[in-house]
């Protein structure tokens, strides 16, 4: 079988039903080039984007299908809010004392996925005034394990907190959960701020 290319593909449709927001979700999707090697079970995306209401995402894609499925390359996305976004799944985010500090978010990455593995490298993210760097790891899926090296260069954490005019509730961490996590990293924080308080150069290891 003769490789093939397409060229010029596109999808624009709407989306319905649970667990998307009653009001649908106007999809799109845009491959300017797709080569197809069925000997090889190999298929290659130079470039892709895709349109999810206001967000959007694009990158290129690398990948083998089969009994071995693998796959690498790039993802970049633009979400001019991610409480928004949220909301389009169906997703409540949490009420903030600064309204805007679930607002835009833009990320780009390597991604590379296959024998039970999964990574992100050279991740770049930004949201509101906070910039994120680093990689994380996945070395196995099943179970799941995780590792991470991360730098963020200024969190402020007053912006996340709950309006002052709504009652606090207080918070539950999933112990079970988090315990039997096989998590491992660091994350760097250049400069943390808390009820007025401001730290630097913080250093948090997870084992």
């Amino acid at each position: 079988a003769s490789p093939l290319r397409f060229s010029g593909l596109s999808l624009q449709t709407r989306l319905n039903g649970a667990p998307l927001e009653p009001s649908g979700i106007a999809l799109q999707i845009r491959l300017p080039r797709l080569d197809v090697d069925r000997a090889r079970s190999h298929l290659a995306a130079p470039e892709w984007h895709l349109s999810w209401n206001d967000a959007t995402f694009s990158g290129a894609v690398d990948a083998t299908i089969g009994e071995m499925p693998a796959a690498e390359g790039s993802l970049r996305l633009q979400v001019p809010s991610l409480r928004r976004l949220l909301q389009s799944l169906s997703i409540t985010a949490p009420a903030t004392r600064d309204a805007d500090a679930l607002g835009a978010l833009e990320a780009s990455a390597r991604f590379a996925v296959g024998e039970g593995a999964a990574a992100l490298t050279q991740l770049e993210l930004k949201l509101a005034s906070t910039q994120v760097a680093g990689d994380v790891k996945l070395p196995t899926l099943a179970p799941l394990s995780l590792r991470f090296d991360l730098s963020a260069d200024q969190v402020d954490m007053d912006r996340y907190l709950p309006p002052e005019d709504e009652p606090g509730t207080p918070l539950q961490l999933p112990l079970a959960q988090l315990k039997a996590l096989d998590a491992q990293g660091v994350l760097r924080i250049r400069r943390a701020q808390l009820a007025g308080a401001a730290a630097r150069e913080m250093r948090i290891d997870v084992e």
